[in-house]
């Protein structure tokens, strides 16, 4: 279980995720099939902030897709 900090994390991922899926850069799939991750863990843990959080995603979503990793991780720019 991740503690609060973590979750704010995983929210903020979800959240950038959502506004590159409005703006058609990518699909929750896509981003599943180009980082091998199992689309059903995926789903479940942005509806579950909880659960383990894999921390190349933040990096794959700063690289790949231009992500501050600043906001990320702290909620600020």
């Amino acid at each position: 279980m991740q503690n609060e900090v973590s979750q704010e994390i995983n929210k903020r991922f979800f959240q950038k995720l959502d506004e590159l899926v409005a703006k058609g850069v990518t699909t929750y799939y896509g981003f599943c099939v180009r980082y091998d991750i199992p689309r059903r863990n995926f789903i479940r843990l942005k509806n579950e902030p909880q659960r383990e959080f894999q921390m190349a995603w933040l990096k794959a979503m700063v690289e790949d897709y231009g992500a501050s990793a600043s906001w990320l991780i702290t909620g600020q720019e």
